[in-house]
């Protein structure tokens, strides 16, 4: 996903210098984990809470199956439920996607000058 942000729409303009190619690289990068959080959120709060659920013998857990445990958390409690947690885990991975990306090709662009 970061990779289409960058060369499609967030591509430094021909000729930047290596700043502001770095500039574009973070801002692509934290453009594509704020989107990759915001689909991947409600899958980990499904897988949170099967996780932590209680294993009784002889009962039948209720959250087994993703799609239905996602069906089942908004159906009992809103669409809101599967983005509990959102604000930390965009405040911390929504620059690290920028810092990833920034340090993939500063690290590219050190083994190319080799």
């Amino acid at each position: 996903m970061i990779g289409a942000i960058k060369t499609s729409i967030l591509s430094a303009p021909a000729g930047a210098d290596k700043t502001t190619k770095r500039g574009y690289d973070f801002v692509a990068g934290m453009v594509g984990g704020t989107l990759a959080t915001i689909a991947n959120t409600p899958f980990d709060v499904v897988k949170s809470r099967m996780q932590n659920q209680l294993k009784v013998e002889g009962q039948v857990p209720k959250y087994k199956h993703t799609i239905p445990s996602l069906i089942t958390v908004v159906g009992e409690e809103g669409l809101a439920a599967v983005y509990k947690g959102i604000g930390p885990r965009l405040v911390r991975l929504g620059p690290g996607g920028g810092i990833m990306l920034v340090s993939f090709n500063a690290i590219l662009d050190l083994l190319n000058d080799l």
